[in-house]
Parts: C-alpha cells; structure tokens; sequence
C-alpha cells in the first residue's frame, strides 16, 4: 500500500514482520501504536543495527514528518501491529500554535537528533524540505524564544529589586457619587526597556511560577497602601476597599490564599473590605474553584467576578460560584448612548445578578450618561476613565480627599 492510500485512512494494520517503512524513504505521516510491537534498525556500514523495540502507546516516525527529512531508520512489525496515522497537518497545526520557546526546541532537538545519527552513520547531513520550522522564521523562533526565557529572568530580577509598581484604578460608589475602593494593577518600569506592558509580563507570570510571588508583591503593597487610605481620607460608616486580581495558578496553590490572609492580619485589616476578583475563565474548573472560593469566606475575604459577558458559560458561572460581586464587561457600557437595545440587555444582566444576590461593579463608564443610566438601573460601583485613571498611590490618595471630576466625559 502506498502512502497515499493509507493517510485517506485513520489507521493501519501491520501482520508480524510486515513493513511499515524503510529507512531513506520520504515520510508524510507518523504513527501512534495502539497494539502490537514495531522493531526499529538502521543501516551502519552495510550492517542492519537493531535501535529498539516501540510498543504501544509511542510514536513512530515523527521524525521525518517534522522536517520532511527521508526515514532515518526502518520499523518493521515485530507482533500484528495496529497503528493510528498522524497526519503532518495535524502537526503543523500543533506546532504553529505552541509557544517560541517549544518551536525552538523543537528545532535544536531535531538538528542535534539528525546530527548525532549521520555521525554514528559516517554520513553527510540530511536537509528536509518543507519543513514546519523553516529556516526562514527559525531566526525569528530563536529571537522570540531566547527573548521570552530572558524577560522571564529579569522579572525575577525585578521582584528582588522591587522594580514593580502598584497602580490604583479608582470605584465609584454610584449612590453617593463618592470613591470607594481601588483595584490594584501591576506595572513594570524595566530600567533599560521601559514600560513592560501588562500583557506581556502578566501572561508571562502565568505560564510559570512567577505568578505566585508577584501575586503576593501585588497582595502585600496593596494591603499596605489599603491602610494608608483607610487612615487618612476613610471612614467608619464606609471604608475603603481594595480589589486585588487572582490568577488561575494563585487559585490552584494550596497556600496562595492562607499567605495572603497572613498578609491582612499583619497589616491588621478587616478581611470584608479585601475583594478577590478571579476571571470567568478560571470558573471553568468548577470544583476547584468552588472550594477555593469556600475557603476565602471561611477567611473573611470576599469575592468578585471579573468581567462578566466576555466567556462562554456567564450563566452557569453566575449560577454555580458564591460570588459577592460580579464586575460587568465593558463591551456592555460603551453603546449604551447609540444603541437602545443595549439598555434592555444591560437592565437584564442587572435584574439577573440582583436576583442571585450579587453587588455589581460595571467597568468601562466614560460618559457621564453612562454613568446616570447604571445608576438609574441600581447598579453599586462604577469603574472607568470618567472615574479616573490608575494612579499611583500618592495621586490615588489625593483623588480620595478631592473627589472624582465628573463633569466632563472622558473621551
């Protein structure tokens, strides 16, 4: 059977000793064994080596199909073999979606793999064609990847030279048209950089483990910053708040939340005036996050939804989670002016959450009819540039002796 006529299949059956094929041949798919046994040998001086045994559960002739490279070896069914064909877009598809970093491995492993069996070999070099790194973007790879790994250092680097900031956006309390609480945000000065976006550190921090310290940096500044606020421009009757994000990673550590109560029992802070804002998309794994949850109120702390409307399961989310707050989407605040339907659909959302016991937060007010329109609806905070920017905590302070500029929109 030729190898065209096997990829319009999803799997292919070997007898014992039967081919599957022959070293120097061209690969266009791989194979994964579901049963039986390949004998894997190559060719060293006219002599045919025996490499290994392959048994179920590997995978067989990867290689190839990676960089289009002809077979470095033969597999030969040792046992009747069942296979299932892996096709090279399935791998294309995989690769083109995985990190620099893995491209560039990908790509050294291959090189050093390809090397290292034309030594043993006494061959020349093998190139493929077509391969899925090309040479055209391995630069590229190698750029992006190189640049990842060292931004990963510097952000470590940066945590024990306290190059990270704590910026404070400000919360509206609708009612009294007075600020009420902050949300803490990371920013990052790098002293040869410049500004780091958030973007790019913070999805940084959350591929590794560099989340849970900053986590806790963030934490512990804004819990501080929470008493400097609390003692010169709160009140007993209502005092300021402090909504702090929680990654996926903070919530899967099984310390993360009990360091952080340490942290508000230092400062000596009510736990209540602590909002915890975790993203819908953490809500996926629900019994998790259900627990998690349990334990922040068992703790004192309380918990806010962030961004309401931007994931596929709003609803259910609402539904199954304890939530305190829930924090409305902008993209459900910006048409409110121009498009009528988006009011009816607003008033919906809040008639939901009320219904479910909820305080709501909306984020992205800018105008000031915006603002009238979720007062009008009975909303609790409000959040966005007519409100005020991030701030650092020196004009965060000076913003709650003064009082939000309300009069002019933002835009």
């Amino acid at each position: 059977m030729d190898h065209g006529a096997h990829l319009r299949q999803n799997t292919r059956s070997l007898a014992a000793e039967e081919i599957l094929f022959r070293e120097g041949e061209s690969a266009d798919c791989a194979y994964i064994i579901e049963e039986g046994r390949l004998e894997i040998t190559t060719q060293s001086e006219g002599e045919s080596v025996f490499i290994c045994f392959l048994e179920a559960g590997e995978i067989v002739g990867e290689m190839g199909v990676i960089d289009s490279a002809p077979r470095t070896a033969t597999a030969k069914a040792a046992d009747p073999t069942r296979l299932t064909v892996v096709t090279r877009e399935q791998l294309t598809e995989r690769i083109a979606q995985a990190d620099p970093i893995l491209k560039l491995l990908v790509k050294i492993l291959l090189d050093r793999y390809r090397s290292g069996l034309n030594t043993v070999k006494g061959e020349s070099p093998i190139s493929g064609d077509g391969e899925l790194i090309s040479e055209e973007v391995v630069g590229e790879y190698i750029h992006h990847g190189i640049d990842k790994i060292r931004l990963e250092a510097e952000l470590k680097e940066a945590l024990k030279q306290e190059q990270l900031e704590v910026f404070y956006q400000p919360l509206l309390d609708v009612q009294s048209r007075k600020v009420a609480g902050f949300e803490a945000l990371t920013r990052w000065r790098h002293p040869s950089r410049g500004q780091i976006s958030p973007g790019l550190f913070i999805t940084l921090a959350e591929e590794t483990s560099l989340i849970v310290p900053v986590g806790l940096f963030v934490f512990e500044q804004a819990c501080k910053t929470l008493v400097e606020f609390q003692s010169q421009a709160g009140s007993p009757e209502i005092p300021i708040f402090m909504s702090i994000n929680v990654s996926g990673r903070q919530i899967a550590d099984p310390n993360f939340i009990d360091h952080a109560a340490e942290i508000t029992s230092r400062y000596q802070l009510d736990r209540g005036q602590i909002k915890l804002e975790i993203t819908e998309s953490l809500a996926v794994d629900f019994e998790l996050t259900e627990r998690w949850i349990e334990h922040a109120h068992e703790l004192g702390f309380q918990v806010s939804l962030d961004d309401f409307g931007t994931g596929y399961s709003s609803l259910h989310t609402l539904y199954r989670l304890d939530l305190d707050f829930a924090k409305i989407d902008q993209a459900f605040i910006k048409p409110l002016d121009d498009e009528p339907r988006s009011r009816e659909l607003l008033r919906g959302i809040i008639r939901l959450m009320r219904g479910l016991g909820l305080r709501i937060v909306v984020e992205g007010v800018e105008r000031g009819t915006q603002l009238d329109y979720v007062t009008e609806l009975g909303c609790d905070y409000a959040q966005g540039f007519l409100v005020g920017y991030s701030l650092n905590s020196a004009d965060a302070l000076q913003l709650l002796e003064d009082g939000p500029d309300l009069e002019t929109d933002a835009l």
